[in-house]
């Protein structure tokens, strides 16, 4: 890390005494720029640091040398420093911020440093086999995760291949990138879809503009295909898309493939290049009309064998795992949908039946619920409505508190105390402070509200005091 760092201080120095009255003057006030990356703050701090007025490229240097030096900084965080093994997250975190110092290296010189880099690196050996050393662990666990502009071009190509995706506007903020769409068109043929667009993106952090054209393929299910080139002219944008949209029609998948590559090269992105939480967005979405019809399947299995629970139980036999597994997922997509209804209801106690046949059945069928998800939506639920309770007092409120409550512990589900409890202790304490902002209504639904912060583990002897007294028995 000392040999890089020193490395980059001196193309930091080499290049922003170009434009810099002090090159580390401007790195040490380069904060303000972090803390509000507005095209004010960069204007202030350039008017103070710059030697000249700068021009849109010479920005874009100095705020890419910068940046260097920020993430020659951030390499000495120093949680990396206590570690055991290199390839523990917090080594790894540090060397994703000398990776991005490289990339930045790469865009404003013409010295590449990351091979001398990754030889020192692999002097520090790892206890895992598969990697090796320092080497091993940057190339195996923190080179494939640098994105660059074109990753974020692949991301809105292949992300945009779904309705409602990405905002329906024409300009948008794709991470620290903003994303201006002139153009898009999209067509199928069989199993194969194009989507072809031009966008301008520029970045919040360096301002760097591109001006660039892509083309997404998509065959089958799972496999994507993004290729990007710059944007030159209209007039070739227009005959590239011609040319290919006439193809998805005419010509072979090979051919079509091949006609792209000549075109935009044969880079590509696919779906193994996007970022982490993309990729498992687009899984999922495209994995959502099968897992329907699975459900269907399960659903449909699970109706036609509601009573073999009671014939297997009759003559003493283990209801088979395939019926059982089929009644689990039917059982657990069911109790959830109608949980969800009965929120939109107000948790009324009458529509609560529903819920409580399914639990009965799932008991019938032997079969465990998974209720991480039902827990998570009660838990919203109730949380939400101890927070409205602290604006406005209302006893339908009060009474659905009451019913989640009800409706958790008969489902088996814990329900997450701290902040709701938090809101509830706060309205007790109000109004055992100041007795006049006890709302006579409460007596209406004293014990139910007794019970809610009871089941909060909150003492409610001083409330109880109160709602005592303001009780028309107690005054009579």
């Amino acid at each position: 890390m000392d040999g890089l760092r020193d490395q980059l201080a001196k193309i930091y120095e080499e290049k922003g005494s170009n434009y810099l009255k002090n090159v580390w003057e401007a790195r040490n006030d380069y904060i303000a720029v972090i803390l509000n990356r507005s095209r004010e703050t960069i204007e202030a701090f350039f008017e103070k640091h710059a030697k000249h007025k700068l021009n849109q490229e010479e920005t874009v240097i100095c705020l890419r040398i910068l940046e260097m030096q920020r993430n020659a900084m951030l390499m000495y965080t120093s949680c990396g420093w206590f570690f055991t093994e290199i390839s523990g997250i917090e080594t790894v975190q540090i060397l994703q911020y000398a990776g991005r110092a490289l990339q930045f290296v790469n865009l404003v010189s013409s010295n590449s440093l990351e091979e001398e880099f990754l030889s020192r690196l692999a002097e520090a050996k790892s206890n895992v086999r598969s990697l090796k050393d320092g080497r091993g662990v940057y190339e195996k666990l923190v080179k494939p995760h640098i994105a660059s502009l074109h990753h974020i071009v692949a991301h809105y190509g292949i992300g945009s291949m779904f309705e409602g995706y990405y905002p329906e506007s024409d300009q948008f903020e794709l991470y620290c990138f903003k994303i201006h769409v002139f153009h898009q068109r999209k067509d199928s043929s069989g199993n194969m879809m194009l989507n072809f667009g031009r966008v301008h993106i520029t970045s919040a952090v360096t301002l760097h503009e591109y001006d660039l054209i892509f083309i997404v393929v998509q065959i089958g299910l799972y496999d994507f295909r993004c290729s990007i080139k710059p944007f030159l002219d209209a007039q070739n944008m227009e005959d590239i898309e011609k040319d290919l949209f006439e193809g998805l029609h005419r010509h072979h998948i090979v051919d079509l493939l091949r006609k792209i590559d000549g075109y935009f090269g044969e880079t590509y992105y696919s779906l193994k290049d996007l970022l982490l939480v993309d990729r498992l967005k687009i899984i999922s979405l495209l994995t959502r009309e099968m897992i329907e019809k699975i459900s269907t399947v399960y659903e449909h299995l699970y109706d036609e064998n509601q009573k073999m629970s009671e014939i297997y139980r009759s003559v003493n036999l283990s209801i088979p795992e395939e019926i059982r597994y089929a009644a689990k997922h039917t059982l657990e997509r069911r109790i959830y949908a109608a949980v969800q209804d009965l929120a939109s209801e107000g948790f009324q106690q009458k529509k609560t039946a529903a819920i409580y046949r399914l639990i009965e059945a799932a008991k019938s069928f032997e079969v465990e619920i998974r209720k991480e998800e039902i827990a998570k939506f009660l838990n919203r639920e109730f949380k939400s409505r101890a927070k409205k309770l602290m604006n406005c007092i209302a006893l339908e409120t009060i009474e659905e508190c009451y019913q989640i409550q009800r409706i958790a512990k008969r489902i088996g589900v814990e329900l997450e105390h701290r902040e709701t409890q938090e809101y509830f202790f706060l309205l007790m304490k109000r109004w055992v402070t100041d007795p006049q902002t006890l709302p006579d209504m409460l007596k209406n639904s004293e014990n139910h509200l007794l019970q809610v912060m009871a089941e909060l583990h909150l003492h409610t002897d001083e409330l109880k005091k109160l709602l005592h007294k303001a009780s028309p028995i107690s005054s009579s």
